[in-house]
Order: C-alpha cells, then structure tokens, then sequence
C-alpha cells in the first residue's frame, strides 16, 4: 500500500468512525490476498484491523505462518508498533537510559522516540519492562498520550472495574473516542493483559480518532496526518505557502461536504473511497513558534495558539485562546472571545477588535496586554474567570482582587532587574563568545541567544563558555546598589528555578551574599544545549529551540521566562 493509499485509507476508516463503525474496513482484496496466516481469517474480530497494520508494513506473523492474535503482547513490541504507527524517527534520539534498553537493544530506537516524546515511562527502578506483559490500563495511557485523545469532563464510563484505577482518565478518553468498547458492556479489565490481535484494533481505532494535523502545504495541497487535500477557493487565504511554517503541526477540525474527487493524487483507489471537500474550518491550534500567520480575513470558529513568538493577523475568530507563557501579537484580529492565561504577553495593533476578553481571576490586564493604554478601547468587556468557570466582571482601572495568581507588577519588575543584573555580568565579560548576543526582554519575560554565527562548533561553545566563566567580571563591578536592594528582595522570596524539568534550589544559584553562582548559570546554559541540540554540531542546529524557565517563590506567583535561540 503506497504512502497516498494508506492516507486515504485513513480517511475511509474515519468516515467509517463517523457512521457509527467500531471496527475498521479491510483492505481491498487484492492487497489482502497477498498475506495470509493459518490462524487468521475473516472470522477473527481483529481480522481487519490486523490486516490493515499488515499491509502497511507495521506488523507481521510469525515465521510458521501464523500471526497469533491471541498472545500477549509485551511493552518492547508494542513500543515498536507505536513508534511506525507514529512515523517517528528512531535514528536521532536522546537515550531515556532504561535498564534495560541498551543503545545496541533491537527496540531501542523506538521505546527511545517515544520516551523522548514524553508518550512512555518506565517504572520506579529505572526498567523500561521490555519483556513485560502490557496490560490494558497501560495501553490506555500510551495512546491518550500518543494520538492525544481527551474525554469531556461529563463523560460517564459503563466500567464498574475502573473507579480506583489510575488509569481511569485514560480509559474514558478511549471509551469516548470509541477507541474501546470495554471487555463486557460493564468491565474495561485495566490490569488484563492486551492481546496482538486486540493492539492492532486499538491503535487502528486511536489513529482515527486522534487529532488531524497539518503535515505540509504546498501547490496547491494540504496534506494531514489523515489525507492528502485539494484547496481552492476561500481556504487558500489560510492554506498557502506563506503560512506554511506557521501551520507545521497544526491541529485542525474541518468543515466537510461529502464529493468524490477532493483528494488530491487519488491513485487506484480513487473509485472506491469516499472522499470529502474542506468547506470550511471549525477549529484551528497553531502549535509553531517563532512564526506569523495570515488568514487574510478568513473566518475560523475557534482559534488557539500555542506556539511562542507568534504574530497572528487578519483572522475572524468565533473565540481566540492564548497560551500560557506565549508571546503573541494580533494584528487585524476580530474576535468575539479572547482567552489568555496568567502569563500570556498579548499585543494589539489599533485595527484589531476584542468583543470580550477573559482573565484567570486576580490577573491584572495591563500585564497581559503589552500596550494596554493605547489600545483599551479596541476592548469592549473584560471578565475574570475563577477556577469554576465562573465569571465576574472586571474594571480595567482597579488592581485585580482574589485568585492569588497575578504577580504584582512591583515584584514582576524587581525580578526582571535582578534577571538583567545576572546577564549584564556576562555582556560586560570581554571574553564572553562574540558570536552570541544576550536579549533580556521583560515585556514579554523572554531571553534570547541570539546567535552571529552559526557555523560554530558546539564543541567550541562549551569551551568558551567554560572560559567566560573563569574570566568573569567581579559582580559587585557591574551591580550598583539599586540592585542589591532588588537582589535582597528577590532572595528572600526566592525558593527554586526549574529549567527543562530540573529543579534548581536557590543555594545552587546564588549565594547569602546575593551573589550569582556563575558555575551553576553557565551549567544551565550547557544544560539546554545537551537537552536541545539532537543531531545538531554546530550553534546554527539550536536555532528555534526554545525552553520555559520557571522561577518559583514563596509567597508570591511563580513567573515562567522564556528561553529560545534565535538567528
């Protein structure tokens, strides 16, 4: 089965999913007969999924001819069918250092690719529990997390054997997304061992229900993880070359009209499959960063952006959603709701108009909006919504009252100069790498490498590093005493920063004398790179890798900075 027929394969199971089917279509009869196992056959409830992974490629019998769909499955083959299911790559991964998944492991390639991809963990002795049985409740978890799938809060289970499981929140996300029917109409079995044949009809089913996402545009075509799409008229103002970065990932819910001939490059399956027109798109999440989106005026019914650094422009949106710790800016925008979270930086341009805008509970808009002053009155309601989802109106011209989640702007800034303060010492160092710059800005609590050249060797970045460090400028030669009293401030308050998942206590950042320990901040900067830098040798390979550094207090809100190298 070609790359453009095993999309539009896809796209059959998913109309299929629609209509109310449980179980996917076989493959036509030609491709099916060209497999078969003796104990296999149309009889079996997991034939036609296991027909399909089959004639993909993803899965295959055994050498006496049988495939047995019966036997359980263990976590390394499982590991193996995910990551081809995912099309993830197997070659340039950071090692998890399982136990038991040596680099020369047969599977290390893909239980490494999905462990990197936060979809699989091990257990509490350090094993990735390669020829462990994987239990039902244990898939359950895989997939929500592989093919993100979501159950609404209201969604009510049948399982009575599920209440105490920790898996519970996974299983109702498959059961929601009929990715399960349960092993009776009463019981899931989470501690059940998952059976070959049942994997594949659930990986089938989790690859259906999973989110459509954009793989490419270009010419003319869209091309998702679901099928491979003409675009014409309106939709061109969204699907287009210029977009094209911003869109890389994105999520999409379309709007469809059934027609026969919307897919582009049909092949020989074109008689037989029922293809779909975008006629319009439902929902949009933007997960890029570092990019600009144009709609040119297109109308989208719900808009969210998660990527960082992002401007938006142009869009007509039902609802814009923001996320926390992103850098946005709107320019054109007309949205009748949009939602941020506590440390969103928003901007506006004066042509872009906000019907309602909506706050976490006790968050102050004038940070949120980078430019408040000038553009209030492009906003007509502002709202804060507390934990419930209840809301209360707000006065833009009083400080923000309860919820406990705003930083005071007063604190906010007395950070931002100690944050200065610390990067200054580095800037003043004459042998601090000339081929970066250091870019502090506090509007947007963002730090930016940026790099001059990036022919240089990571190798050599390290060891200048090492050298600026030893050579460093006394402190107290680049402080004045402002910033001992904001030093002092921040010290006292100060519990620990949390970078790339590690947490960092404040005796290994700074000493009582509210001096920097420049060793731990440069071993934060190599840090990033070792965490970041894949395949990459040289400075130009960590360009858009990007990092939340979260710095936690007592007393006070924790305020998430924004770490990203930028060419």
């Amino acid at each position: 089965m070609n790359k453009n027929t095993k999309k539009l394969f896809n796209v059959a199971l998913a109309s299929a999913m629609a209509t109310g089917a449980v179980v996917a279509a076989a493959p036509s009869a030609t491709e099916a007969a060209t497999v078969t196992f003796k104990d296999l056959d149309a009889k079996n409830t997991h034939y036609n999924t296991i027909m399909n992974l089959v004639e993909r490629g993803v899965v295959k019998g055994y050498e006496d001819k049988t495939f047995k769909p019966g036997q359980s499955l263990n976590r390394m083959h499982a590991a193996l069918i995910l990551a081809t299911i995912l099309d993830l790559d197997t070659k340039n991964v950071t090692d998890p250092k399982f136990k038991d998944v040596p680099k020369s492991h047969p599977y290390y390639g893909a239980i490494a690719a999905l462990a990197n991809k936060g979809y699989i963990k091990g257990f509490p002795d350090g094993t990735y529990g390669t020829t462990q049985t994987l239990t039902r409740g244990q898939m359950a978890k895989i997939l929500t997390n592989a093919f993100e799938l979501q159950a609404e809060t209201t969604t009510t289970l049948p399982f009575k054997d599920v209440a105490k499981s920790e898996y519970k929140g996974n299983i109702a996300a498959l059961f929601a997304n009929g990715v399960t029917v349960g092993t009776t109409p009463t019981t899931y079995s989470p501690g059940a061992a998952v059976t070959r044949g049942q994997f594949a009809t659930f990986v089938v089913r989790g690859e259906v229900a999973a989110p459509e996402k954009v793989v490419s545009v270009k010419d003319g075509e869209l091309t998702t993880n679901k099928g491979t799409y003409a675009i014409e008229g309106d939709l061109t103002k969204v699907f287009n070359a210029s977009n094209a970065a911003a869109l890389k990932g994105a999520k999409v819910d379309f709007k469809f009209a059934d027609q026969t001939a919307a897919v582009a490059s049909l092949n020989a399956v074109a008689a037989t499959v029922s293809t779909k027109k975008i006629v319009g798109l439902a929902s949009l999440s933007l997960v890029a960063a570092n990019a600009t989106f144009d709609a040119a005026g297109y109308s989208i019914g719900e808009l969210t952006v998660g990527g960082n650094n992002v401007e938006v422009k142009n869009v007509v949106a039902e609802k814009l959603s923001i996320a926390a710790s992103a850098t946005v800016k709107l320019t054109g925008v007309q949205a009748k709701e949009v939602v941020v979270a506590a440390t969103t930086k928003l901007t506006l341009d004066a042509t872009s108009k906000i019907t309602k805008l909506t706050l976490p509970k006790g968050q102050d808009i004038k940070d949120v909006i980078t430019n408040y002053d000038q553009v209030k009155d492009a906003i007509t309601e502002v709202v804060a919504v507390d934990e419930s989802g209840n809301e209360t109106p707000v006065d833009p011209g009083t400080p923000p009252v309860g919820g406990g989640g705003g930083v005071t702007p007063s604190f906010d800034t007395t950070v931002d100069n100690v944050i200065n303060s610390i990067l200054t010492t580095y800037e003043a160092d004459a042998d601090f790498p000339s081929y970066v710059d250091l870019e502090f800005v506090p509007s947007t609590n963002t730090i930016n490498l940026k790099v001059k050249d990036g022919e240089v060797a990571l190798s050599k970045v390290r060891q200048d590093l090492d050298d600026a460090n030893d050579n460093a400028p006394s402190f107290n030669e680049v402080i004045n005493e402002s910033n001992i009293v904001d030093l002092a401030t921040v010290y006292s308050a100060l519990t620990n920063v949390v970078v790339d998942g590690v947490t960092h206590t404040k005796a290994e950042l700074i000493d009582d004398n509210f001096v920097p320990n420049k060793t731990a901040i440069i071993n934060l900067v190599q840090e990033f790179v070792d965490a970041h830098q894949g395949t990459a040798t040289n400075l130009g390979g960590l360009v858009d890798q990007t990092t939340t550094i979260t710095v936690n207090f007592t007393g006070q809100a924790s305020i998430p900075y924004t770490f990203t190298v930028i060419d």
